[in-house]
C-alpha cells in the first residue's frame, strides 16, 4: 500500500507538473506568434485549455487515488493491530461503489476521501493556479483585440 501512495503522488506530481508547463507554452506560444506575425493561432488557445484542464482532473484523480490508498493503509494496519471491525475488502474493492451489504461503509469511505482532499492544499494551489492562469489569459487576450 505505502507502495501505491508513493506511486500515486509521484506520477501525480511529474504528470500535473508537465501539463502545467505545456499548458503555459502553448499560451506563450500563442502571444507569441500573435506579436510576430499578427495571427490569432486558435490551435494554441484550444490546447492550452485543454491541457490546463487536464493538469487539473490528473492533480484530482491522482489525489483522489492516493488519499484512496492511505485510508486502506490505515485501516490494513488497524486491522492488524487488533482494532478493527474485521477483516478488510479486497484493494480493488476498497472505495468503489458498489450494491452490496456495505454501502453505507463504502460512502463513509468516500466520504473521507473526499474529505482529505478537500484538505490537500496542492488541490487548491492547483485551482487558484489555472484559474489565474486562465484569467490573466483571457483578460490580455481581451485587451489584444
Amino acid at each position: 500500500m505505502a507502495d501505491f501512495i508513493r506511486h500515486f503522488s509521484s506520477v501525480r506530481y511529474a504528470l500535473v507538473s508537465f501539463l502545467f508547463a505545456v499548458g503555459l507554452a502553448a499560451f506563450s506560444g500563442y502571444f507569441s506568434l500573435y506579436f510576430q506575425t499578427m495571427t490569432k493561432p486558435s490551435f494554441l488557445i484550444v490546447a492550452g485549455h485543454v491541457v490546463m484542464v487536464g493538469a487539473l482532473v490528473a492533480s484530482l484523480r491522482f489525489s483522489w487515488e492516493t488519499e484512496r490508498a492511505h485510508l486502506y493503509l490505515t485501516l490494513v494496519w488497524d486491522w492488524l493491530r487488533g482494532e478493527g471491525n474485521g477483516e478488510p475488502p479486497g484493494w480493488k474493492s476498497f472505495g468503489k461503489s458498489q450494491k452490496n451489504e456495505n454501502q453505507e461503509k463504502q460512502k463513509e469511505i468516500s466520504k473521507n476521501m473526499a474529505k482529505n482532499m478537500v484538505k490537500d492544499w496542492l488541490n487548491w494551489l492547483l485551482v487558484i493556479g489555472v484559474g489565474v492562469i486562465l484569467g490573466f489569459f483571457w483578460y490580455f487576450s481581451c485587451k489584444l483585440s
